[in-house]
């Protein structure tokens, strides 16, 4: 007898060649989502982000400029100066209230307060980075100083920088430079320790000069 040939079933056919081709090609038969996007794709793409343990596309995912972290785009966040970093790393300066990251900010040396570079200015005297909100410029000179960096003149009553006085050699005063005299012998004081002599017209310290009994003068 004849042997009959029976057609190949086209569905058990394409089940084999399905199992061949997921044979081929495993991961896609391991699907998973991106925790962002939501997108269902081969999950050897995905990567584990640092923090959260969530994973996403390497599209979805940057590196945080405060603590190197691979994180989310939803768990990113740029502060006042453009930086991108872990959302819950931003605090604020607290002069402006202005978003930054804390390898931002600088520490003002007379208050303590923390504030953005462009937030402090160096001190005319100690050269220390200072809160711009609290330094004063000085009467004599016009240079700013912390309020730490003033001293009063002991003959006016003047708040100045500290360098804008100069110690008396008559008598050991502090006094405003822009007020100094000089006497004959080369001493340096403040103007009101000065006499000039009536007669010879040299300036003497105060103490030296006395009054003629006769003249007056």
């Amino acid at each position: 007898r004849p042997h009959l040939r029976l057609p190949l079933c086209g569905g058990l056919a394409s089940h084999d060649r399905g199992n061949a081709w997921a044979r081929r090609h495993p991961a896609l038969d391991q699907g998973a989502r991106s925790a962002l996007s939501r997108k269902w794709v081969d999950a050897t793409l995905l990567v584990a982000l640092d923090k959260s343990g969530r994973r996403g596309l390497p599209s979805e995912a940057r590196r945080c400029s405060v603590s190197g972290r691979m994180l989310i785009e939803d768990e990113l966040v740029k502060s006042i100066t453009g930086k991108e970093g872990d959302k819950e790393l931003l605090t604020s300066s607290t002069i402006s209230g202005r978003p930054a990251f804390p390898n931002e900010l600088v520490t003002c040396k007379s208050s303590g307060a923390r504030g953005l570079p462009d937030e402090m200015e160096r001190s005319a005297v100690s050269g220390k980075l200072i809160d711009k909100s609290i330094l004063k410029p000085s009467p004599l000179s016009g240079r700013r100083g912390a309020p730490e960096d003033f001293v009063t003149c002991d003959f006016t009553g003047t708040l100045v920088l500290s360098d804008d006085l100069a110690t008396s050699e008559t008598s050991g005063k502090r006094y405003r430079q822009d007020q100094q005299e000089q006497d004959f012998h080369g001493h340096t004081g403040h103007s009101s320790e000065f006499v000039r002599c009536s007669r010879t017209k040299k300036l003497l310290p105060r103490g030296a000069v006395q009054t003629s009994d006769v003249s007056g003068v």
